[in-house]
């Protein structure tokens, strides 16, 4: 140990780079500064920074005013100036780059740590976080009234709107609309040659097309115009929509307003009510919910139902690269699309996940639809049998047996219940509801009642308990 001095000490100290590779032409690239995103409590509380690579690295460096530029291409290679290892993956680097500090005494100690990191996540090809230029809505702008529209809508379980959706709008980033995909709405923005003067194009009469044009690519990339501003050659830029954006602006651009559909627009907007899983907070909810703001500063739906997701039993997320997805065609065929409507609408509060397989599917036909099955059948045969006629005059309920007016009470509480929950958008206690009384009306009425129906004399108790049922 040489000398021994705080962090503060280093700071705006030169160092000299292992690599020249990734120093710029000018501005001063290699020396210490302060974040606030590094920690003593794990590590030596110094980290190396690489802009491009990283977010917190490329907010310090925009902060600090480093120049920064790529090593590495869009195919994960190092670039052809990387001169010894130009052409490699950076995976496959990492050992010759080892084996080069090594040779020219440079390496301290070589070991390998244990920890998270980024893979695709449907062939699991491990990732590298790659900095690119973006075109942006700025959101934050707007960060207020987003936060206002939000409080002012129903959530579904209730913590979404200030957990889930709440934090992720108090952290609000501006929104990346573009992608480098060649599927997609082409974005509308031409570029001059010359003078990088920019143009959005809101028509295709304004790019000289007819308005049945085929506006997607390859098509709308040869399509140029001259630059107002210097005469010279405008192009669109190579990038598509963010497919969200597309989502989010479906409340009025189904309508095909405001060229036209306006009055449909308005007559349905904003939605009663929309649902879809936990995910979409990032995704359908908020583009919903950004966009809307933007155009009509107001969201786009006035209550939300936030769903879990649908995992296996052992609580994994379905997925047809972990092979666990079920087919729903087996589904329906065994069980039937309404046992798998049930299941959903019963098994767990709303929020939560869906531990889904073919054995809780047969436990929901079994406890629910067959004892429904099971009363309806029953009803139906002695029913014929005794060629009972619905629109006879009803029996008086309050001449009728103790039983029925048990039952015809207990109906009458659930419907107030059902429509009580449904009316505040929560579907799961109601038909769970509904479920325990199916319990009751199988195993307490039916099997209390079925001497009135077995007896052979058509009498007005027997009358009674075919109305109640019925």
């Amino acid at each position: 140990i040489v000398e021994r001095m705080k962090g503060t000490d280093l700071v705006g100290l030169d160092y000299e780079p292992l690599y020249r590779y990734s120093v710029p032409e000018e501005g001063r690239a290699h020396y210490v500064v302060d974040a606030d995103f590094v920690s003593t409590e794990e590590g030596t509380g110094v980290v190396h920074t690489s802009a491009l690579y990283g977010v917190d690295d490329l907010r310090l460096c925009q902060e600090k005013g480093i120049p920064f530029r790529h090593t590495v291409g869009l195919d994960g290679e190092f670039l052809p100036y990387v001169e010894k290892f130009a052409g490699l993956h950076v995976k496959e680097a990492n050992p010759l780059i080892e084996d080069d500090l090594k040779t020219r005494g440079l390496l301290y100690k070589a070991e390998t740590i244990l920890h998270t990191y980024p893979e695709c996540w449907r062939c699991g090809t491990p990732l590298i976080y790659y900095a690119l230029d973006s075109w942006y809505v700025r959101t934050t702008e707007r960060k207020a009234e987003l936060i206002a529209n939000n409080a002012a809508t129903n959530w579904v379980p209730a913590h979404i709107k200030t957990g889930r959706m709440g934090d992720w709008l108090e952290n609000n980033v501006d929104w990346a609309i573009s992608r480098s995909r060649y599927w997609g709405t082409p974005l509308p923005f031409w570029v001059c040659d010359q003078c990088e003067e920019q143009r959005c194009i809101s028509s295709a009469a304004e790019v000289g097309l007819p308005d049945d044009a085929d506006l997607h690519r390859p098509y709308i990339d040869q399509v140029t115009i001259p630059c107002a501003k210097c005469g010279g050659v405008m192009r669109r830029i190579p990038e598509v929509l963010d497919t969200w954006f597309d989502s989010g602006s479906m409340p009025f651009a189904q309508r095909g307003h405001p060229r036209h559909g306006t009055k449909e627009f308005e007559e349905t907007f904003p939605a009663d009510f929309i649902a879809e899983a936990m995910d979409q907070t990032r995704g359908w909810f908020y583009s919903l919910l950004a966009i809307s703001t933007l155009l009509f500063k107001q969201n786009a739906y006035r209550n939300v139902i936030c769903l879990g997701l649908v995992v296996d039993p052992k609580g994994k997320k379905a997925s047809k690269s972990r092979g666990n997805v079920l087919d729903p065609n087996f589904l329906f065929d065994n069980f039937g699309s309404d046992a798998v409507r049930w299941y959903f609408y019963t098994s767990t509060p709303v929020g939560e996940n869906y531990r889904t397989s073919a054995e809780t599917l047969r436990e929901t036909v079994q406890q629910f639809f067959i004892p429904l099955w099971n009363c309806y059948s029953f009803f139906i045969t002695y029913a014929r049998l005794d060629k009972f006629d619905p629109s006879q005059s009803q029996v008086p309920v309050g001449e009728r047996h103790v039983l029925d007016r048990w039952l015809l009470s207990r109906l009458s509480g659930l419907v107030e219940t059902v429509t009580t929950g449904l009316d505040r958008y929560d579907a799961n206690e109601p038909a769970r509801k509904i479920q325990r009384f199916v319990d009751e009306l199988s195993n307490w009425y039916v099997r209390r009642s079925r001497r009135r129906f077995w007896k052979s004399q058509s009498d007005r108790d027997k009358l009674a308990a075919y109305q109640t049922l019925y």
